[in-house]
């Protein structure tokens, strides 16, 4: 096959969005992944406009913030105060963080973040389950 764009040239690759073939001087290539000119431009100036999260930073953004619930979870329940809510609080943003960032790593096809995602989005909800379910005891124990 010859190049789109120079009839008279052999392609040196297909690109990965249009599929048009191209020649070394219409393509860009990244990682192994061609891409030619025209579907090139659009990608940079997107990017130069927009910061993209990375899956795995977004992924850990998750993790990080249930760590944190975690942490106030015990304080939460040796005071059923405030930190009782900061518990509740970060582990729901974990959750949609999780969310995301599990949604960031299907587009991007990166399964290790995704399961770190899913992971996390489990573990947030047990945290809360749990952490209700010991508020309930703990202030069903109050009276006696």
């Amino acid at each position: 096959m010859n190049c789109a764009n120079h009839p008279e040239v052999p392609s040196q690759g297909r690109c990965h969005i249009c599929q048009q073939f191209v020649c070394s001087d219409c393509m860009h290539e990244d990682s192994g992944t061609i891409t030619c000119l025209s579907c090139y431009e659009p990608q940079t100036s997107a990017s130069a406009t927009s910061f993209v999260e990375p899956t795995d930073i977004a992924a850990k953004k998750a993790l990080w913030t249930f760590v944190q619930g975690v942490l106030f979870c015990g304080l939460g329940l040796a005071t059923l105060g405030v930190f009782f809510l900061v518990s509740l609080g970060l582990s729901i943003d974990a959750i949609i963080y999780a969310r995301d960032a599990r949604k960031l790593c299907h587009e991007r096809h990166d399964p290790k973040s995704a399961r770190l995602a899913t992971t996390t989005i489990w573990m947030s909800a047990l945290v809360i389950v749990l952490v209700c379910a010991a508020a309930v005891y703990r202030i069903a124990n109050m009276g006696c």
